[in-house]
């Protein structure tokens, strides 16, 4: 008998939003006052490692160069998924800003797409807060030094 793969639900949620016509929908789920947006809108933006280890995300979609939408599929609750998202966006915008040729040193403002980040929790019915927050994580919590 073959052995089950543990990540079938991440990369049926991969593979399914990766298709135009689902890329679509669940943008308009998230946003349906943009009903104008059409499959060419979109770009998968998804940070990959196919050969090396490195960062890798689920999902990262680019809606024209406004939004830049990144997603988790996480079967089981974890409080670190705050800081891997933050550490997949900070690739993400690595990337936009080398193949936009943005200069970051420059004295101009650089423009980037205005971040969603997202995690789609499919696992039981443990409590799993609405909102995660990075601060969380912080060693040394208490107020801030003066």
């Amino acid at each position: 008998m073959a052995e089950m793969k543990h990540t079938v639900k991440d990369s049926i949620f991969t593979y399914l939003f990766r298709q135009p016509e689902y890329t679509r929908q669940l943008y308009l789920c998230l946003h349906p006052e943009d009903q104008d947006v059409t499959e060419a809108d979109f770009k998968i933006v998804t940070l990959e490692n196919v050969i090396s280890t490195g960062i890798y995300n689920d999902l990262g979609i680019q809606v024209r160069d406004r939004l830049l939408l990144l997603m988790e599929a996480q079967s089981s609750f974890s409080i670190n998924i705050a800081l891997r998202v933050l550490l997949y966006l900070a690739d993400t915008y690595k990337r936009y800003v080398e193949e936009h040729k943005l200069d970051l040193y420059g004295s101009k403002p650089v423009r980037i797409p205005r971040p969603e980040l997202y995690v789609v929790y499919t696992g039981g019915k443990r409590q799993v807060p609405e909102t995660i927050l990075l601060s969380d994580l912080y060693e040394g919590k208490g107020p801030a030094p003066q």
